[in-house]
């Protein structure tokens, strides 16, 4: 590999990083935004929503979060989701 290949080569990774890291730039912002849709769900889940759940007519069943599992899937789904994410940054951090 001549020199400038090796230049060349090193010059697109450098290029990629730098989209690297305006893409996570974006992802930490909605990563605020994703805890405080969660967080709010979750307090509606652990409040609201069980009071509403019970004088809620039949008719209106049609809403996915009438469904007990619903929430609690997709909240949990979220946690799982951001062990994995935080093992994947510990991983990176770590070598």
């Amino acid at each position: 590999m001549t020199k400038e290949n090796k230049l060349q080569e090193m010059q697109e990774l450098f290029n990629e990083v730098q989209n690297d890291n305006k893409q996570l730039k974006k992802f930490l912002k909605e990563l605020s935004q994703m805890e405080k849709r969660s967080l709010k769900l979750s307090e509606y889940y652990t409040g609201e929503w069980i009071e509403e759940r019970e004088m809620v007519d039949s008719a209106l069943d049609y809403f996915e979060i009438t469904n007990e599992d619903s929430i609690y899937d997709e909240l949990t789904d979220q946690y799982i989701l951001m062990k994995k994410l935080l093992k994947k940054c510990a991983d990176y951090i770590n070598k």
